[in-house]
């Protein structure tokens, strides 16, 4: 939540998470690995949010901005999309504690400012030399849908280049690190029994999360009783990793990351080209699983000590979540696969009619 005095939002365990453990397991790693062969390191944040934001204690913790410009080795540049309300105070507290270091905080949605922030990166740089050459990590972590393909596509494809005779980026594209909101898209796309199908509104936010209309088949056989249960949705996540290694990317994974309720919040979806990044990123999701567990512990007890429950979810859900790190943060690295419909079975003709369905031409 953000409190309305505009101060930092308030994170929960499994979101600290993803920033304090996650994140801030593997910006030291690619730095040094970077660090050995290049010039130039950048950091690419697509959600900054604020400079700091608050735990489920009401204690600080350092948000994507300032860890990434305290992670030894140093990343040499950064670039920060942040929203123009919050931007300025951004630029402002990171400036005052980072004084002289190459950064830019960019006022504005990432989806429709990312080129800007690629031009202020070739700015620094001359055709033959600069960040725009070197590696780069992109982290783009959304509350929901608000992350576009385009964005994802315009990082990915970056060259480099300012004009068609400079140099360019060769071989390695920039890594990403991603939140994909299985859970919002629950919210956005209902699928149980009964429920009214998403309007075209609904969907074609869904179109711009994927870029393109191949997840409606996924969403249709859904509707149609041929995949049910919470097993379905993990297609969607194949189905983005798919575009991922169409872009050219050689490797990617998820990790799953599951509240209290055993329900799935997000998978963080982890693209590289290269081997030594798929090593390190893999060693630190692991160990990321081990500790995902042992927070949320630390949430229930801060709260039994307020009075304050965490959600609704009772103690024993705590303590499962406590007792399976595996199932509760799930690794998946296999190999993605692309969704085909035929493998399942259709439901009856009596289902298919209580559902009402109606669906579009996908």
């Amino acid at each position: 939540m953000t409190p309305p005095d505009g101060a930092g939002r308030q994170w929960h365990a499994w979101s600290v998470w993803k920033t304090r453990v996650l994140l801030n397991g593997y910006l030291p790693a690619y730095a040094k690995a970077c660090a050995k062969k290049a010039t130039h390191i950048t950091f690419i944040d697509g959600f900054a949010g604020t400079a700091d934001s608050t735990d489920w204690n009401g204690e600080s913790f350092l948000g994507s901005p300032r860890l990434a410009l305290r992670t030894n080795p140093r990343f040499t540049h950064a670039v920060f999309f942040e929203l123009p309300q919050k931007a300025e105070a951004l630029d402002q507290s990171l400036h005052s504690e980072f004084p002289g270091r190459q950064f830019h905080v960019v006022a504005g949605d990432c989806n429709q400012k990312i080129q800007e922030g690629l031009a202020w990166l070739r700015s620094q740089g001359s055709p033959t030399s600069g960040p725009q050459l070197g590696p780069v990590l992109a982290f783009l972590d959304p509350d929901a849908l608000e992350l576009e393909w385009t964005t994802v596509e315009a990082i990915a494809g970056w060259t480099g280049q300012r004009n068609p005779g400079d140099y360019h980026r060769r071989g390695k594209k920039p890594e990403l690190l991603v939140l994909f909101p299985t859970g919002p898209m629950r919210r956005t796309l209902p699928a149980d029994k009964g429920a009214k199908e998403a309007g075209e509104t609904r969907k074609q936010q869904v179109d711009r999360l994927f870029g393109g209309r191949d997840w409606r088949a996924i969403y249709q056989a859904q509707r149609a009783g041929l995949i049910q249960g919470e097993s379905a949705w993990m297609h969607y996540v194949e189905l983005y990793r798919l575009r991922l290694l169409a872009l050219g990317y050689e490797y990617t994974s998820a990790i799953e990351v599951r509240n209290t309720s055993n329900v799935v919040l997000y998978h963080m979806v982890f693209a590289t080209c290269h081997p030594a990044g798929a090593r390190i990123m893999k060693a630190v999701q692991e160990n990321a699983r081990k500790v995902l567990p042992a927070m949320v512990q630390e949430e229930k007890r801060a709260r039994r000590q307020s009075g304050r429950r965490l959600f609704e979810e009772s103690d024993a859900d705590l303590d499962r979540y406590a007792e399976a790190p595996s199932k509760w943060a799930q690794l998946f690295d296999e190999p993605p696969q692309p969704f085909d419909p035929s493998r399942f079975q259709l439901a009856s003709a009596s289902e298919q009619l209580a559902m009402g369905l109606a669906f579009d031409d996908a």
